[in-house]
């Protein structure tokens, strides 16, 4: 039996529900896949339709991931949605008291940590010195690793920093929110993030310190620069893109590397999603795999206190130019799973588009 309609086979898969509107990629709520589109639904009766609401075809079927990992046609199908599916995680008694025994280990940490930024926040002018410094953050961040017992071995690790004249995007895959630290053991790089690192007191404590550039879901990744100016002339606001520019005009020897995850969401630590365009705009990019032995993505914040120990190795590939075409990207992607060993898929970090919405508009 033929599932696939290879003639109308999906590139980008949706992230977000398109009935209720929540995303996949951030809850344990099954979800199921539409054959033969590809677009994915939540697997209740809510939300499963007879014609898929993102591009209106027939639905023949409804398969969950477990239904199709067997099936050769439907293996892309497969890869799309484990790569956006987080398994519930059962740990025990033992790991649990291990994981106590680390977060006890962090609260001295922490507490001096509270007090410096309560300081730093209400320090006078005249004070010099801030109490919370690259440095000091450093520290800190060299404490957790040790802690979580998480273990970094690197590849090519030269290659990040001999060329520190070359103006250029460091591209990562993004598996968990402590990548970050992992990649700032190797050198601790301007980043790119979104709004929700500030909803945490270290996140702040970092935007505050180090050099960044904040974006929030970028709507004009995929404009022509014309309607991307004329975007950011009616709305007001920079593009992506533009605070990026930014960035590398700045009169700094920091300025010269700019650290972004191009999926824009976390992924399973084994497969790698759609890029952004935003990225590979600079002309220059230069890929940072992050190579974990166990799927982190499973254990999320507090849980990766309860993981007996992470293996991770970080590969460090030549400098790439790109002319930022989807082509392009595409063969990055590509040359960067094929290095690190990740699956590839098609998913892409964007709001659901239905057929409704266009109707409408």
């Amino acid at each position: 039996m033929s599932y696939t309609n290879n003639d109308n086979f999906n590139k980008n898969i949706n992230v977000q529900c398109p009935t209720c509107r929540k995303r996949f990629d951030v809850s344990y709520n099954e979800f199921c896949v539409s054959i033969p589109c590809g677009h994915f639904v939540h697997n209740t009766t809510e939300c499963k339709h007879n014609s898929c609401k993102i591009c209106g075809q027939n639905v023949n079927k409804f398969f969950t991931a477990d239904e199709i990992k067997d099936i050769p046609e439907l293996y892309q199908n497969y890869i799309d949605m484990i790569s956006i599916t987080k398994e519930k995680q059962s740990y025990s008694i033992w790991r649990k008291l291990v994981g106590v025994t680390r977060a006890l280990r962090l609260v001295p940490t922490f507490c001096g940590f509270g007090a410096r930024l309560f300081f730093d926040y209400a320090r006078l002018p005249h004070w010099k010195s801030k109490w919370i410094n690259i440095d000091y953050l450093l520290g800190i961040n060299s404490k957790i690793i040790r802690i979580l017992n998480i273990h970094i071995s690197t590849e090519n690790a030269e290659k990040l920093t001999e060329d520190n004249v070359t103006q250029r995007v460091i591209i990562c895959n993004h598996s968990n929110f402590h990548d970050l630290f992992v990649m700032a053991k190797l050198e601790p790089l301007p980043f790119m993030a979104s709004p929700v690192i500030n909803k945490f007191m270290l996140g702040r404590a970092i935007t505050r310190t180090y050099p960044h550039v904040i974006v929030e879901n970028d709507v004009t990744s995929k404009m022509t620069e014309h309607d991307r100016k004329k975007y950011e002339q009616l709305d007001g606001k920079k593009s992506g893109y533009q605070k990026v520019v930014d960035f590398f005009k700045a009169d700094n020897k920091l300025h010269n590397k700019l650290m972004i995850c191009p999926e824009g969401m976390l992924s399973n630590a084994y497969c790698m999603t759609q890029f952004k365009s935003t990225a590979f705009k600079m002309g220059k990019v230069q890929p940072a795999l992050i190579v974990y032995k166990q799927n982190v993505f499973n254990h999320q914040e507090i849980n990766m206190l309860f993981l007996e120990r992470v293996d991770v190795k970080i590969i460090i590939m030549d400098i790439i130019d790109t002319n930022g075409s989807i082509e392009s990207i595409e063969n990055i992607r590509k040359l960067m799973a094929d290095r690190g060993g990740f699956k590839l898929s098609r998913v892409e970090n964007r709001s659901v588009l239905t057929i409704d919405t266009i109707t409408n508009k």
